[in-house]
């Protein structure tokens, strides 16, 4: 794991963040340890910056830490799983999976988490995704420090503006 959980939680406690919610490239690899995405959002102009994939890291424990992301990721996560325990699929997808008992191996287990992200899919776009599941977690209201600026500024617009949202690209 890439990830210094420890030192994270002690700078989310030194600096009141209740959770950090990554949207930049490689802050959602240091979290996440999976670099499928690293070839989206990467390119363009800082004000094209649509990010479709977050890493939300909460400082409590009995919260857990969330990996949000297309349907298109999962395909990486066969190869590259992340220990983050709580995998969502925003958007649609996973309709037309076959049966699991016609596939296997690595078809099999790509149609396995197709299904579970499925499960606990979440509306897209994928802001609208991100804002749910903060929404979930019970993080609407909280402090929560955000690694890009332009999500920060996005986000103060929406059902999150009563949170305390602070940059957190360090």
């Amino acid at each position: 794991m890439l990830l210094n959980l420890d030192r994270a939680r002690e700078q989310m406690e030194r600096h009141n963040v209740d959770a950090l919610v990554a949207a930049r490239a490689e802050n959602i690899l240091y979290l996440t340890d999976c670099e499928g995405h690293l070839t989206t959002g990467l390119f363009g102009q800082p004000s094209e910056f649509y990010p479709s994939y977050f890493a939300i890291l909460p400082r409590r424990d009995d919260i857990p830490p969330t990996f949000i992301c297309p349907p298109s990721m999962f395909g990486y996560l066969v190869d590259q799983p992340t220990w983050i325990p709580d995998v969502r699929m925003w958007g649609e997808a996973a309709s037309s999976v076959p049966s699991l008992d016609q596939l296997q191996g690595d078809s099999r287990q790509f149609a396995e988490a197709l299904l579970k992200g499925r499960e606990r899919g979440l509306p897209g776009p994928a802001q609208t995704a991100l804002v749910t599941a903060l929404q979930e977690m019970g993080l609407a209201q909280a402090r929560l420090g955000v690694d890009d600026p332009i999500l920060l500024d996005r986000l103060k617009g929406t059902e999150l503006g009563g949170a305390g949202l602070v940059e957190a690209y360090e």
